[in-house]
């Protein structure tokens, strides 16, 4: 693979956000995200439904994509689990790319 500059503008399949997001998420990840509101708070139990999984499906691929930071987890006040899509990419866009450690060594 070539040096991906995270400060390029190219879009589409090239684009280092779709790189990075291709090899963390699944399609049954993207599909559960897809059924989302950005920013809208959503019971898992009401996800699985919209996707037509079982809760127990959708559980197990909503803590798979909070552990790589596409989806925020809450609970409630009566102790119920709910999530959150921020936007669409993993938490580690959110940090600044240039203060990261090794950066500078992917080009070589």
């Amino acid at each position: 693979m070539k040096h991906v500059d995270p400060m390029s503008e190219t879009k589409g399949r090239e684009a280092w956000g779709y790189i990075v997001l291709d090899r963390l998420l699944t399609d049954d990840m993207v599909n559960l995200m897809l059924q989302m509101e950005v920013r809208v708070p959503v019971y898992i139990n009401a996800l699985a439904e919209k996707a037509e999984k079982t809760v127990e499906e959708a559980a197990k691929l909503v803590d798979l994509l909070v552990h790589i930071g596409a989806l925020e987890y809450h609970t409630d006040d009566d102790g119920v689990d709910w999530v959150m899509l921020n936007i669409f990419a993993t938490g580690m866009f959110r940090q600044d790319w240039r203060g990261c450690r090794g950066v500078g060594e992917l080009a070589a």
